[in-house]
């Protein structure tokens, strides 16, 4: 079995932008609930009217770079990323020799 380490944090979700915020969210109780505003739960022939949408996905810190095709990057792509920055900031990790040292298997 192999082992997992969690090193850093990252989350977007209905309640919060970040993990503090999501954490913050949780423990005053908060719901991420509300009616459908994304598209028409009608015309995608849903029963449910209730869905728990992220609202207010951050724009990148930094503009994505590359070609039209890296650039057209979805939503959930985008949201995924902003967790996954989050997370490699949590984890103190940013790409210097010192930081890869410090996880190494040795």
């Amino acid at each position: 079995m192999e082992r997992v380490v969690v090193t850093g944090i990252g989350a977007i979700t209905p309640i919060g932008a970040t993990a503090t915020a999501t954490w913050d969210g949780l423990l005053d109780g908060r719901s991420g609930a509300g009616s459908i505003s994304r598209f028409d739960p009608d015309a995608a022939a849903l029963n449910s009217r209730v869905a728990c949408e992220i609202d207010d996905l951050p724009e990148p810190e930094a503009p994505i770079t590359g070609t039209l095709e890296e650039r057209s990057v979805g939503r959930y792509a985008r949201l995924a990323l902003h967790a996954t920055t989050e997370a490699i900031a949590d984890a103190d990790l940013d790409g210097s020799p010192d930081a890869s040292a410090r996880f190494s298997p040795d």
